[in-house]
């Protein structure tokens, strides 16, 4: 494993990471392993792109957007190798509820997505237009 090309990427997860390196085969034993903070989560998925490049999912990020270490798993040697770089992670709005309200500062939103830091480490301010 020699680094990581992807640099940024959102909590929610999805995305595509690419790792370059070398001696990377098919069928892919390997899992993209991203950790920080306390907090590791492995790729749904993965594949070898040629001998030089592995593919991985990103996993939703169930903490606090941050940045984050990415390290590749050999599952069939049992083996962990580092990439160089770090891919940093933001926040993400995926939805508000209710979609429509009544009057002018009556009622309450809920703002679903994924990266929010915990209540009291962060402040967020909603503009609703």
């Amino acid at each position: 494993v020699a680094s990581l090309e992807t640099t940024r990427a959102s909590a929610r997860g999805g995305e595509t990471l690419t790792v370059t390196g070398s001696g990377f085969v098919s069928p892919s034993h390997y899992t993209c392993v991203l950790r920080g903070g306390g907090v590791e989560h492995e790729s749904p998925s993965s594949s070898a792109n040629g001998t030089t490049r592995l593919l991985c999912e990103a996993p939703r990020w169930l903490a606090p957007a941050r940045n984050v270490s990415v390290a590749v798993r050999d599952g069939s040697l049992g083996r962990e190798h580092f990439a160089e770089g770090n891919l940093t992670l933001h926040d993400v709005v995926e939805r508000v509820d209710p979609a429509h309200c009544g009057k002018l500062g009556e009622g309450t939103v809920t703002v679903h997505g994924a990266g929010f830091a915990p209540f009291g480490e962060a402040q967020y301010l909603c503009r609703l237009t």
